[in-house]
């Protein structure tokens, strides 16, 4: 078993350490391994709750079945036929996600089947990846690392983060979506939506030499600490164009378009990771307003309500979570999991509000089209 503590926050257990897909999971938990035992969610992966385990309970829609005297969801890779089929759950979850001090174990049983080598090879023709086919036609065992970093990253989104996003309110703390980064003891929040820049400039500020905290999700105390979330990252398009020069140091099957998550430290020599510090900067970047750069002072208001948003988005809106398992209770029991959802929502905007009290807050305006360069130029006018 390994253990995991989130800066004294939440803690993780994940069993099954030693597979395959633990070894994925570990990467991403890695800077939290602690000693320890017992957990606020437990990971169990490859197995049943038990032996004799069967999937039952009252259908919530299209691939749950909650068992409310158990308090159970299973979750289904599709949608549940007449006979539901043990050997297509996903998960299983025992304990509520959003319940601030119960324990949860989540289930993980099986993997994903594996695809025929033709089969894959005519979905990578269908889509034109040509270096892609060349891979499934020679049968490389690459695709098989492919979708055990697939399923972590899924556990990750679907069944981690999520918790975090309930749990978190209850600790005084709240996930932002945002970069996340510190220059001598000072955190900085950058704030945007997709492909707005945030961990291209992650990246340039880390070589500057910034402490790197996340450049995705991060977290932020009531009492305006931020504390890091250093996922392993996953190196795209946008990021090589960049950085040029990080084509030459990755293995070729990301040259080939299989990106597994990578460490910092393995993408970028002398990265340094950050724990936590007071929060001192805040810039929202606002990508298509103007024909020019310029920068404003921003209200805190305003900030709170676009931080607020961008969680709501992430983690009720988007379909990458697929999160529905955390409204089975409230559907099967007939509650109005609407007024639950504005309440725990009023709880991380009590957070926001306050965390961001003691920062300068920006805004940066931005043309539609503009260079990596241009982004971080603007950003350390802000920070001078």
């Amino acid at each position: 078993m390994s253990h995991y503590d989130i800066h004294g926050l939440l803690t993780v257990d994940v069993q099954g350490p030693n597979s395959k897909l633990g070894d994925v999971l570990d990467r991403t938990l890695n800077p939290f391994k602690a000693g320890g035992a017992g957990a606020d969610i437990s990971f169990k992966l490859g197995s049943y709750p038990s032996l004799a385990w069967e999937p039952q309970g009252a259908t919530v829609g299209d691939r749950l079945l909650y068992d409310a005297k158990m308090k159970q969801t299973s979750v289904f890779r599709r949608g549940l036929g007449i006979r539901p089929k043990k050997d297509e759950v996903e998960y299983v979850i025992t304990g509520e996600v959003k319940d601030a001090a119960e324990a949860v174990e989540v289930c993980v049983p099986t993997l994903p089947p594996t695809e025929g080598g033709l089969r894959r090879l005519l979905k990578e023709l269908a889509r034109r990846h040509w270096s892609r086919s060349l891979l499934a036609l020679t049968g490389s065992p690459l695709f098989e690392q492919e979708r055990l970093e697939h399923q972590a990253e899924s556990i990750s989104l679907a069944i981690l983060e999520p918790f975090l996003y309930y749990r978190l309110p209850a600790r005084s703390c709240s996930l932002v979506h945002a970069s996340a980064l510190s220059s001598e003891g000072s955190g900085l929040l950058i704030v945007g939506s997709a492909r707005v820049g945030k961990t291209t400039l992650a990246f340039q500020l880390v070589r500057r030499g910034f402490l790197y905290f996340g450049d995705d999700l991060s977290i932020l105390a009531k009492d305006g600490s931020l504390l890091s979330y250093p996922k392993p990252i996953k190196l795209q398009s946008q990021h090589l164009k960049a950085f040029p020069e990080l084509a030459g140091k990755l293995p070729r099957s990301e040259l080939l378009d299989l990106h597994p998550r990578r460490a910092l430290s393995e993408i970028l020599e002398g990265a340094k990771i950050g724990d936590r510090c007071p929060l001192r900067t805040v810039i929202l970047v606002r990508k298509g307003v103007g024909n020019d750069f310029s920068v404003e002072e921003l209200d805190r208001n305003d900030l709170v309500r676009v931080l607020g948003v961008e969680l709501f988005w992430e983690f009720a809106a988007a379909p990458w979570r697929h999160s529905q398992y955390v409204y089975c209770s409230s559907a099967a029991l007939g509650n109005d999991f609407i007024a639950e959802e504005a309440l725990h929502h009023k709880k991380i905007v009590d957070v926001l509000e306050n965390g961001v009290s003691r920062a300068r807050l920006f805004r940066i305006n931005a043309p539609l089209n503009y260079s990596a360069a241009d982004l971080e130029d603007a950003v350390l006018r802000v920070l001078s």
